[in-house]
């Protein structure tokens, strides 16, 4: 099964985000679930936008779930927001019988790191491609790899098949 975790934002944040000018770092706005703050990205993956498609084809890929779609909390993983709401993530894998799960993408130390480290919560096995993956920043990419390692999750530098089928 081949399943897609894709950012669905509402683009609730058009003012906040027009009105800062300053771009070199990321801001956080407000309280979210458990006092965490929400970051105030630029514009992405905004509802109904050509940003928000997915560039590959799409028979490629059994479901894609949908993420990012309350506009009060931040939604990194593929599996849940911050405020705790679940996306189908589990239940379609879980349907499925899988097992083993596959995680890559941008950004590293974002949404592949927490959707990573969901998915062994959930009980699943963990394989994340390193090279098929980019982060905000280098330092804390490598610091959440270290983590994901740490956390029992197989990180390879590259899709190997073969070494995707042995862990």
């Amino acid at each position: 099964m081949h399943t897609w975790s894709k950012s669905w934002i509402v683009d609730f944040r058009k003012e906040e985000i027009e009105s800062y000018t300053d771009t070199t770092r990321l801001v956080i706005i407000g309280t979210a679930f458990e006092g965490k703050g929400r970051v105030l990205w630029p514009p992405h993956c905004v509802q109904k936008t050509p940003g928000a498609e997915i560039l590959l084809d799409k028979k490629l890929f059994t479901a894609v779930v949908k993420k990012g779609m309350d506009s009060k909390y931040d939604s990194y993983s593929g599996f849940h927001d911050d405020g705790g709401k679940k996306t189908d993530m589990d239940k379609l894998l879980k349907k499925e019988k899988i097992n083993k799960v596959v995680v890559y993408g941008i950004a590293t130390d974002y949404c592949v790191r927490a959707t990573a480290l969901d998915a062994v919560a959930a009980g699943y096995k963990v394989i994340m491609i390193k090279n098929l993956s980019r982060g905000v920043a280098p330092d804390t990419s490598q610091k959440y790899i270290d983590e994901m390692k740490a956390k029992g999750i197989v990180i390879l530098d590259d899709l190997d098949l073969e070494k995707i089928k042995t862990n």
